[in-house]
């Protein structure tokens, strides 16, 4: 066999891996995930508590829709939207791009059959200056 012919196997090979990892990643994240626990490290700023209390309540009283077609949706308990958008797959990350063009990058500390757990960095102004850290979600089946 000539190295040319060695060479586009193995590339072959190489873009059907990828394809096969991507499919799983997919196939694994699509579906109904509910948020069951909310973690905040905060880096910089005052503390504020009522602020991240806040974003826990949101967190534990809403689902997140991954669809197929790479839309989501949060949606409250009460069945009203919360968000929506496109994701995409990046490495071990989730993108997720709202309706505004607001760009999240969720790291994907672990993903099975029943549990998602992604972690982001914020950064956000507030009245009492800059707060900023990282929150880790966590959500099950």
């Amino acid at each position: 066999m000539t190295q040319i012919k060695r060479t586009s196997m193995c590339l072959f090979l190489a873009l059907g891996i990828l394809f096969i990892s991507s499919f799983a990643f997919k196939a694994e994240i699509v579906g109904e995930w509910k948020g069951t626990e909310f973690k905040f490290d905060q880096t910089k700023g005052e503390k504020m508590p009522a602020l991240e209390e806040g974003g826990k309540v949101m967190h534990l009283n809403s689902i997140l829709k991954i669809n197929t077609n790479n839309t989501y949706q949060i949606l409250n308990s009460d069945g009203s939207i919360n968000g929506k958008g496109i994701w995409k797959e990046k490495g071990q990350q989730l993108v997720a791009t709202d309706e505004k063009g607001n760009v999240v990058n969720y790291e994907i500390e672990k993903l099975s059959e029943n549990t998602l757990i992604t972690s982001h960095l914020v950064e956000m102004q507030t009245p009492k200056g800059i707060v900023a850290g990282k929150i880790t979600l966590t959500y099950s089946r």
